[in-house]
């Protein structure tokens, strides 16, 4: 080797270190300035420019690379493992990404392998030493950057992305001449005893973390509460991918020679065996410090609707529109409970139909029937009838429950009293679903009516789920009574021992306005932090042909002209989230409602918080049932994030975080908690 080529390669290698130092050190920085424009321009828009800049910019900067290194790229093997990894490459971005931002892994590694590649590492050693970098950044980012930050985790999915970064960067860079180091290292490596070790080696760094952070298989991936496309690694899984990757690259940069495959081998076994073994130990031991609660039963409830947590809709799809692909739809959006359709014929076969469609994916349908709607008791011989659906319905495995009508006026509760009653009677194992007017239908009355109206329905019908709606958003103002109504629908729910439900306004019609994310999200969690039992929204299926139509002028429900609209998606990243967090709620006993600034509840403090400062905050308070308590903490802005800090009575008192991104409580180092708009966070407290 020339004095020229090692100063080259001496070049190439301060170039490498520099980008291993600067990766974890610049990456706060690099994050706020990508949190600022996507506060700028909203995240959705944003989502989209990274999905398009990215890979654009990405490969705009390789182009001149490639056109020198396209006799290698043209080898039948080079390309098939080209191939491989975009298809590896479309895969990440569908399951391994919250935010597209995250692509950023794959240019930001395949360049640090391309220049340890011109530093005079061999293609396997490049990649094993940038993967290795990678889990240097992650374990950087889990120690130092986000120590203090709760919720955060060692981020299996992020070294599998530096991974694929790295197998791209050594793909495409051009290969150089195997570094003697890596011949001398095949000579060992050929001997049976080496081979033994290393093969053990391996073998052992498979099953520790196997052992220590097993996988699971049914899927293979661990679904997040956070969004249902995303997916959280195990340690196991990420071993796995990682030795897909080298795999490929160890193919790709095999020239077909006996002596060629043994020494690359050789070369891919020496820098993997460390990978994985720094994989299994920095990447499970975080894990599993943090230990899972077990779930806490629901101590007494009157029907199955209580558990577990309802998630559902007003607006089902048309009975004749409800196949597979509805029922799938419905349920990758995270809900549990199949509503009524509001249009199109409601019989009794199109009811069986569906429910066995539903019961296909998992899901449970509230039935509509005639026989026992708020009309049936005027029908002749309406007992017999409402038997006779009783018995068609009732043993099948997708049934929740019986719809019997919606927003009652007063004049409807002795029917219904006799309804349900006749119901219950039948099959106490199912809920007679009715949901109530709002507060606002009432008008000036509604201070001294709405209370009477909802305590009248209480004691006269006996419900075992209590349900109303209440929209906020008008399209000039919010309405000012949501808070009072959650307070008053809670304390009949209380008094009876009934869960409630809350239904949200979740598309724009008549005087209300289009709700963002963040708005749907703030009802969502006003209602958990009240203590629901669950959440509906309107509408999912877009009504069409239903009366006053060209009145309220329906549109962007979730569901439109059969396509999903963003609605859609936004409930689809939501529910999960709202019930990994319900789920931890169910059980436990709800104690009170606080507000940080005294608006719109009793003031802090309460329980174990003296304060909460930064922002409005809704605070609600549940006794775990084990000592402990348990504290929702809603950002009452659902304009802007907030950075809120939550001050103890007790410097004592220890504090956990619910992560629902990976279902686990994790320790907190500080008090201070970025909370999106309309969003919220949860915490455990202990003397």
């Amino acid at each position: 080797m020339t004095g020229w080529q090692q100063s080259y390669r001496r070049l190439y290698a301060g170039l490498a270190a520099a980008l291993v130092v600067a990766n974890p050190l610049l990456h706060k920085s690099v994050s706020d300035v990508a949190d600022f424009v996507s506060a700028r321009i909203g995240f959705p828009r944003y989502d989209v420019v990274m999905l398009v800049a990215i890979p654009v910019l990405s490969l705009m900067i390789v182009l001149p690379a490639l056109a020198r290194a396209r006799e290698t790229l043209a080898r039948r093997r080079v390309a098939l493992c080209i191939g491989a990894l975009a298809l590896m490459s479309a895969a990440a971005q569908h399951w391994l990404l919250v935010a597209n931002i995250e692509l950023v892994h794959l240019p930001q590694f395949a360049l640090l392998a391309a220049v340890l590649s011109r530093a005079g590492l061999s293609a396997p050693g490049a990649f094993a030493m940038s993967t290795l970098a990678g889990i240097f950044d992650e374990t950087y980012q889990h120690l130092v950057i986000y120590a203090d930050t709760p919720g955060t985790y060692f981020d299996i999915n992020d070294i599998v992305l530096n991974a694929l970064g790295a197998a791209w960067g050594v793909l495409l860079a051009p290969v150089p001449t195997t570094h003697e180091a890596d011949r001398s290292v095949a000579r060992i490596f050929e001997s049976l005893r080496h081979r033994v070790r290393w093969s053990i080696a391996a073998a052992g760094a498979l099953a520790l973390a196997w052992w220590w952070d097993p996988p699971v298989f049914t899927p293979l991936f661990r679904t997040s509460p956070a969004h249902p496309f995303y997916r959280v690694l195990s340690t196991v899984e990420g071993l796995v991918i990682c030795g897909v990757l080298g795999a490929l690259v160890l193919i790709a940069s095999t020239r077909g020679s006996t002596s060629g495959r043994s020494l690359r081998a050789a070369a891919f076994a020496t820098h993997t065996i460390p990978l994985m073994l720094a994989l299994v130990v920095i990447g499970c031991a975080p894990r599993a410090r943090v230990q899972l609660p077990q779930p806490v039963v629901a101590a007494t409830q009157a029907s199955s609707a209580s558990s577990p947590f309802i998630t559902t809709f007003w607006c089902g799809p048309p009975l004749p529109e409800f196949d597979d692909a509805r029922a799938r739809e419905i349920a990758d959006a995270g809900f549990s409970i199949v509503g009524p359709p509001c249009e199109g014929p409601i019989t009794p076969a199109g009811n069986r139909h569906a429910l066995d469609v539903a019961a296909t994916h998992g899901l449970k349908m509230w039935i509509a029937d005639p026989r026992y709607n708020e009309r049936a008791r005027r029908q002749p011989e309406w007992e017999a009838a409402l038997d006779a659906a009783v018995e068609e319905y009732r043993r099948h495995p997708a049934f929740g429950g019986y719809f019997v009508t919606d927003e009652p006026s007063f004049e409807l509760f002795d029917d219904l009293r006799a309804i349900v009653s006749r119901l219950h009677a039948a099959d106490p194992e199912h809920l007679a679903y009715i949901n109530l007017n709002p507060d606002y239908v009432f008008g000036r009355t509604a201070d001294t009516v709405y209370p009477t109206y909802v305590d009248r329905f209480v004691e006269t019908v006996q419900p075992a789920l209590l349900s109303f709606d209440y929209y906020p958003f008008l399209v000039d103002r919010d309405r000012p009574t949501f808070f009072r109504s959650l307070a008053l629908i809670r304390d009949a729910a209380l008094r009876k021992q009934i869960p409630f439900l809350l239904i949200l306004l979740a598309m724009p019609h008549g005087p209300y306005r289009d709700p963002s994310e963040a708005e749907v999200s703030w009802q969502a969690f006003h209602g958990l932090a009240y203590g629901a039992g669950g959440i509906s929204y309107f509408a999912y299926w877009t009504p069409v042909d239903v009366p006053y139509a060209d009145v309220f002028k329906f549109h962007r429900g979730l569901i439109e002209n059969g396509r999903p609209t963003a609605h859609y998606v936004e409930a689809s990243r939501l529910n999960p989230q709202i019930r990994a967090i319900a789920t931890q709620l169910i059980g436990a006993q709800h104690r009170e409602v606080r507000d940080s600034r005294g608006e719109i509840a009793p003031s802090l403090p309460f329980g174990p918080v003296r304060a909460v400062e930064g922002g409005p905050a809704t605070i609600g308070f549940f006794d775990d049932g084990r000592g402990g308590t348990l504290t929702l903490v809603v950002n009452r802005d659902y304009r802007q994030l907030s950075l809120l800090t939550v001050r103890p009575v007790s410097t004592g008192q220890r504090v956990e975080q619910f992560d629902s991104a990976t279902d686990r409580w994790v320790r907190t180092r500080g008090t201070r908690f970025d909370v999106p708009a309309g969003g919220a966070i949860l915490l455990r407290w202990h003397e």
